[in-house]
């Protein structure tokens, strides 16, 4: 039969309920929820067939932990995807996968630690326009306040974000975010992978396609991360309430190679990662704040930018390492950060120290 199993969860907790192999492709229509104290255990090789407009949310524990081989991945895609599991919904290819079929996974208010790997996670994404919730309606996953580890998993195709986390903890590695954000407007949802508050740990994702590929803000760690081919910048860096590190990562072929920051609010050290570029007025230091450059740092500015100065700046590079403030367009320092194959002459931009 190509109609197969919809997915029917207990009431009342705990309780622990296993989706087979046996039994896939499973289909969920409408809203599914996991409660508080139960867990939705998903073995290899199983797909899951979302319905217009279906969402999984997920108040207690997501364990879906697959394998290395393809036929061994979970996957979540939408029911009119033949490519995973056959033509699930019978109509051959009368109707064909497209990005927001279905809405989201919400993994929310949970001290349980949730698990994907090995997951590949497609076709959906809640509609997001200008008017969309802040901290709602951002990605075809969403963290919430709950712990989460994320490894070697897909995230593709969505109408809004890949992935976003909020206020949570946990580890995203070796995973992929590739060709998100598919709607004409996004508003807070416009990259790959966005995370906010908490302190999570992302190491050796691939991030390529999307609008901007990583919008971080917080104490997160940020490391050996490839960002390919985003139509803006590799990076946007905020530091509201913590303050990002990175280092080991590479860029290509996106709009900006390099991390685009924003005003840094509190103490912080800038280690030697992919060339730092700043909004076009924003400030390096804050009043009361020292900041540090270590050895080798890049800061490439666009035309016109200013930086201000209101605290105290530590910048101590070496004959090896240098410490470069220079123009977006200088390819010699950091490579062909703006990404238009030029090595142009420098624009001007400039440093403004202030009383603080």
């Amino acid at each position: 039969s190509s109609h197969n199993y919809l997915i029917i969860l207990p009431t009342s907790a705990p309780y622990a309920k296993t989706l087979t192999k046996d039994n896939s492709p499973y289909i969920v229509s409408g809203a599914l929820s996991v409660i508080s104290g139960g867990e939705l255990i998903i073995e290899p090789g199983v797909a899951i067939k979302m319905t217009e407009g279906a969402e999984l949310e997920v108040n207690g524990k997501l364990t879906a932990r697959g394998t290395a081989l393809e036929a061994g991945r979970i996957v979540f895609t939408s029911v009119h995807d033949d490519s995973y599991a056959g033509d699930t919904n019978n109509n051959g290819t009368t109707t064909m996968p497209a990005a927001g079929n279905w809405r989201r996974i919400k993994i929310a208010n949970t001290s349980e630690t949730s698990q994907l790997e090995y997951v590949t996670v497609r076709y959906g994404g809640p509609a997001c326009g200008w008017g969309c919730p802040s901290e709602e309606d951002l990605a075809m996953l969403e963290v919430f306040s709950s712990p989460a580890d994320i490894k070697h998993s897909v995230f593709e195709y969505s109408l809004t974000a890949g992935a976003y986390v909020l206020d949570s903890s946990g580890n995203i590695e070796n995973s992929v975010f590739r060709s998100n954000n598919q709607a004409v407007q996004s508003w807070g949802c416009n990259c790959g992978l966005g995370i906010r508050g908490g302190a999570v740990t992302v190491l050796g994702n691939s991030i390529e396609a999307n609008r901007i590929g990583l919008i971080v803000n917080g104490a997160h760690t940020v490391s050996g991360n490839s960002f390919l081919n985003n139509q803006n910048e590799a990076i946007t860096a905020y530091f509201q309430g913590g303050s990002p590190a990175f280092n080991g990562n590479t860029a290509s072929g996106n709009a900006i190679n390099g991390i685009v920051v924003g005003t840094v609010f509190d103490d912080y050290t800038f280690e030697k990662d992919l060339p730092y570029t700043f909004w076009s007025h924003s400030t390096l230091v804050s009043s009361g704040k020292t900041v540090t450059v270590k050895p080798g740092v890049i800061f490439k500015n666009p035309s016109g930018a200013a930086i201000s100065i209101n605290g105290t700046l530590k910048a101590g590079g070496t004959a090896a390492e240098p410490i470069i403030f220079t123009s977006q367009k200088d390819d010699l320092a950091g490579g062909d950060t703006n990404n238009d194959g030029l090595c142009e002459p420098g624009n001007a931009f400039s440093i403004a120290a202030c009383p603080s």
